[in-house]
């Protein structure tokens, strides 16, 4: 039988990046695996829940020996799954220095084991692990460079936005359009949109492509994955499935079929009134009339009146609370309800000192923004 020693930090960490792709809900039992596939030179770690799958591939500081002989350079190989909280939990509890013998057993068993633990656990053959056949980069469709930095503040600055289990599938993710120099990207919960956008690399653009929506799950990886490194990840769309490349790193996912709304019918392009806060006041403010608001009733109105903007809240128990900020501007009498969570939301993903707050009427949406790369549009309550 085959062994594999490597060093518990780089199985680790590799361990790591594709535990967020695991199936916990143990409909099919292998899809709580991972697939290790190693030789003499490399490793290659696999998860998968059919609709998201992780890979990494490192170069080992570490040999596969071979019914008790170095194997070398030699063809041989490892190509086993494992239970992968298990083992990950295992690994975790280890000296960081500690160095890793895995022994694939017989009677479809994994040993695991250090100079002074060992963890045994059942596996299931490589056949049985299931994949999701991700295209040759020359097969993509459409395909882009954008710096990981980039990439993971677009996505972080919108993800809260986007619906969780709605029955509009096309909704429980992000809206990805692309033209020959931009990405846009876009998500919304029916009740609050969020939109923004940067330049990219476009390496190849297929007219059929220039809009998917990349599911919920996919997006949550990929801000978590991604870093604060300049360096550029390569996006590649297929009909059905896409994949981002970078580093040891491959993420793969399938699309959401469906029509994603048209976005742009949503942000409305006139607007009447216009408000600049401070970013950190009207943070402070939605706090402090945060505490008497139940989760079921998260309405505050904007009361515009001179130059000042009072927040005003009320509940079922009879309690109020008010917050005035003052402005620059002067202003007709004017009063807005808005879901103070929302709004929250935006200001706790955003960088900037300033932000601005446009209004038209109580029949089209409140939109929030900071510069031209992107808005927040927030659906008016009835007062």
């Amino acid at each position: 039988m085959n062994r594999l020693t490597i060093a518990k930090k780089m199985f680790l960490d590799a361990l790591s990046k594709v535990m967020g792709a695991v199936d916990r809900k143990l409909v099919n039992p292998v899809l709580s695996h991972c697939l290790l596939v190693a030789d003499s030179q490399s490793a290659k770690l696999v998860a998968t829940d059919l609709e998201l799958q992780v890979s990494v591939e490192k170069n080992i500081d570490g040999f596969i020996y071979q019914d008790g002989h170095d194997a070398g350079n030699s063809t041989s190989f490892l190509e086993i799954t494992f239970p992968a909280k298990t083992v990950y939990d295992f690994c975790r509890a280890l000296q960081s220095e500690s160095i890793l013998e895995l022994e694939e057993l017989p009677k479809s068993r994994l040993k695991i084991k250090t100079n002074s633990s060992s963890l045994e656990v059942s596996t299931f053959s490589p056949s049985q692990f299931p994949l999701i056949q991700r295209a040759a980069r020359n097969d993509h469709r459409t395909r882009f460079q954008i710096s990981r930095k980039k990439l993971k503040e677009l996505l972080e600055s919108i993800q809260y936005a986007i619906a969780i289990s709605d029955v509009r599938y096309y909704l429980n993710g992000v809206f990805l359009q692309l033209s020959r120099t931009e990405l846009t990207c876009v998500a919304t919960d029916g009740h609050r949109l969020s939109m923004v956008k940067a330049p990219v690399q476009v390496l190849s653009f297929d007219e059929e492509l220039k809009g998917v929506i990349i599911p919920r799950r996919a997006i949550l990886e990929l801000v978590r994955l991604l870093d604060q490194s300049d360096d550029l990840i390569d996006f590649g769309i297929t009909k059905d499935i896409a994949d981002v490349r970078f580093e040891d790193l491959t993420i793969t996912f399938k699309l959401i079929e469906g029509k994603f709304p048209d976005y742009k019918r949503v942000i409305p392009k006139k607007l009447k009134y216009r408000a600049i806060f401070d970013r950190d006041d009207l943070k402070s403010a939605l706090a402090t009339v945060a505490p008497i608001l139940s989760n079921k009733d998260r309405g505050v109105v904007f009361h515009f009146s001179g130059n000042s903007v009072k927040l005003h809240a009320t509940n079922s128990d009879q309690q109020e609370v008010a917050v005035l900020l003052k402005t620059d501007q002067v202003f007709d009498e004017m009063k807005i309800a808005l879901n103070s969570s929302y709004v929250a939301d935006f200001i706790a993903h955003i960088k900037g000192k300033l932000l601005t707050m446009e209004y038209l009427d109580p029949s089209v949406g409140v939109v929030f923004s900071q510069d031209s790369s992107g808005c927040y549009v927030v659906m008016p309550l009835i007062l």
